[in-house]
């Protein structure tokens, strides 16, 4: 399975757990699946077939950004401009509505006490009635389109974050921890939907407080600038809360990545830990981790409740010296009792949107710092660059792979074998000719790999890596890799209601036992890497389940499920490191039997040191200690090489008796 395929897949199986690329499709045979067992589902709702299409979850290709956390907020807001749009207007006419509901009051008191109690109150009840109908439907309209706002920046951004990962692979881990790319999916995205979802609130606010003021400033000019001055300054004054609080979040985004890294440090290394003792001082490493993230995140609660505190007392208080300023200028019969209502009414409805606004502001503070992390994902620069779609091309059938540095070229139609006594200096050759980086000069034919298009490369080259990644799925699916069915988002969905339905076997639970078209070259990879045991030990076969990383299966049950997987593609060029290492010898000797039976005539590379694998080798490469090669010959040759005394052989001899223990002179 090409390495790209392999991180593709990562994202995938990342996409899945979270559930954001569940389709209406797969819910249905999920349906039919539970029918057939016989099992209740509690209900699934799918979107209504008369939503549009702003407010689906998105399922088209990933969004770009240029690693610039402006970007992220710039690029989404233009991409969701629509729903934003429909969420601001509706929040706009529920706002409005909100704002002339204390003009309505006012001019019912002001008709009331003029006139007492008839139906010349009834025009003014009715707009009333009438605002309270549109605000309570705005206010309902917009919160269904803030759910669409919300999920198309939340899944948008995180699928974004998911495809570059999956493309960028290798750089990605290497620049920056599991945890915090783990951390990223997992939060960062929903706090750049909340951000989203407040745009329209900020603009709704705006024009709310515009029509207040023009109200106001119609009834007493002195009270309303009172107001659109006051308020904004009471408002703009837990700014200075801002700041500390945006510094505090950092920081304990920081620890809490830092965190996640332990954990995921601890889930993939746990049977190590084991093996050498180290539970305990992963416990307390976690723990000590774990009591700095807890204080850190005091702090910023200590400033939470600080800022909130303030953003319900101090307009209260500014909402009081309103009332009573309003309160003399009834006394001196400069307004009207009912304008007294009105007043503290809009000094009422004011706080309300630009609490909303304080609100968009300290989301918008989580959302930069959540920015910054995706965009710094995306500044990744890629070990691998494809930027000549249309280069050249090259029959890698019949194509002499050749790596500058090392030396060394491997003939078309050949088995060759690399053999170093540092194993990673031989499959650092490997992974070289399989264009894994462009660090390093690496021709096909004698054309530079650079000048050859990335996705020719992966089509024809395939790089097993000694990383046996096994993936939650059915065995079909493992084996075919980037060629697996459609259903295999059904048959996930199926995996995990499976821990569920706990009153079935394993037996019942069989995803299709019908053959599919290309069965037959998937068993005869199975063949090839002598993997039949896993075939005949899975329930439902080709359509058992395999559990995350492959965990159900041993070490030597992966490694073959993963030469298998490597086989299926009928690569022109097969690159494996270390295929039998997790093996015995009575196994390897099969699987390097079949190896040359499937791969004859085909151009192979294997990195190893097994005699067993060596001897079924068209030619062997010795790999000198400074990574280039030594000597090149068959198995057998330096080994009678080695018998008769040659130094260079007798070298080789050494590295391959290292490997079996033993004296094969």
């Amino acid at each position: 399975m090409p390495h790209d395929d392999i991180d593709e897949a990562l994202a995938y199986a990342i996409l899945s757990s979270f559930g954001l690329d569940m389709q209406y499709s797969s819910v249905t045979q999920l349906r039919h699946r539970s029918e057939q067992l016989g099992v209740e589902l509690p209900p699934i709702a799918p979107e209504p077939s008369w939503w549009p299409a702003f407010l689906r979850i998105p399922t088209a290709g990933a969004w770009r950004f240029n690693g610039d956390p402006k970007d992220v907020f710039v690029s989404l807001s233009k991409r969701n401009a629509r729903v934003i749009f429909v969420q601001a207007v509706f929040l706009t006419i529920n706002y409005v509505a909100m704002a002339l509901v204390p003009l309505g009051l006012g001019k019912l008191l002001d008709s009331g006490l003029e006139r007492g109690l008839g139906m010349h109150l009834m025009p003014w009840t009715l707009v009333l009635l009438g605002l309270a109908f549109i605000a309570a439907l705005g206010y309902a309209t917009q919160h269904l389109v803030e759910a669409g706002t919300f999920l198309q920046g939340t899944i948008t951004s995180g699928r974004a974050v998911h495809h570059r990962v999956a493309e960028r692979g290798n750089a990605v881990r290497e620049d920056i921890p599991a945890g915090d790319v783990v951390a990223t999916i997992a939060t960062d995205g929903e706090y750049i939907g909340a951000a989203q979802s407040f745009i329209a609130t900020l603009i709704g606010t705006l024009i709310s407080t515009v029509v207040v003021g023009v109200l106001m400033l119609t009834v007493s000019v002195p009270l309303g600038l009172l107001v659109l001055i006051g308020l904004p300054l009471v408002v703009a004054s837990l700014s200075f809360i801002i700041k500390p609080l945006q510094e505090r979040q950092a920081i304990q985004r920081e620890a809490q990545g830092k965190l996640a890294t332990l954990g995921t440090d601890a889930v993939s290394g746990l049977r190590i830990l084991r093996g050498i003792g180290g539970e305990d001082e992963f416990v307390r490493r976690y723990r000590e981790q774990s009591q700095i993230v807890r204080r850190l995140g005091n702090r910023v609660a200590v400033t939470q409740a600080l800022l909130n505190a303030l953003r319900m007392g101090l307009p209260g208080a500014f909402m009081t010296v309103v009332v009573a300023v309003a309160a003399f200028m009834v006394f001196d019969g400069r307004i009207s009792a009912g304008d007294l209502v009105a007043f503290y009414g809009y000094t009422s409805f004011l706080a309300t949107p630009l609490m909303s606004a304080t609100m968009a502001i300290q989301v918008g503070t989580r959302a930069w710092v959540a920015a910054k992390k995706i965009a710094k994902i995306h500044a990744v620069s890629p070990i691998v660059s494809d930027e000549c779609e249309n280069g050249a091309q090259v029959d890698f059938a019949r194509a002499r792979l050749h790596d500058v540095s090392s030396g060394i070229t491997i003939e078309p139609g050949r088995i060759t074998a690399l053999v170093c006594q540092d194993p990673d200096k031989s499959a650092r050759v490997a992974t070289r000719l399989a264009r894994t980086n462009d660090l390093s000069e690496v021709t096909y034919d004698g054309i530079e790999a650079r000048r050859v298009p990335l996705q020719d490369v992966r089509k024809h080259i395939v790089l097993a890596t000694a990383e046996n990644h096994l993936f939650t799925g059915t065995l079909r699916d493992n084996l075919q890799g980037a060629g697996a069915s459609a259903r295999t988002h059904a048959e996930l969905e199926q995996l995990i209601f499976s821990h569920v339905l706990s009153d079935h076997s394993e037996q019942e639970w069989d995803v299709d036992s019908t053959p599919q078209p290309d069965d037959r070259r998937l068993l005869q990879a199975m063949y090839g890497a002598d993997a039949q045991d896993v075939l005949d030990s899975m329930p439902g076969g080709l359509d058992g389940t395999i559990a995350e990383k492959g965990r159900s299966l041993s070490g030597g049950q992966r490694q073959r499920v993963a030469l298998a997987r490597a086989l299926v593609t009928d690569a022109d060029v097969l690159i494996a490191i270390e295929p039998t290492s997790a093996v015995d010898s009575h196994t390897e000797s099969r699987i390097a039997q079949r190896l040359s039976g499937e791969r004859a005539g085909r151009t192979t590379v294997i990195v190893t040191t097994s005699p067993l694998v060596l001897e079924r080798c068209d030619e062997v490469v010795l790999i000198h200690r400074d990574g280039t090669a030594r000597v090149r010959s068959t198995h057998s040759a330096l080994m009678q090489a080695a018998h008769n005394g040659e130094a260079v052989a007798q070298e080789y001899r050494r590295v391959v008796e290292r490997t079996t223990g033993g004296d094969l002179a």
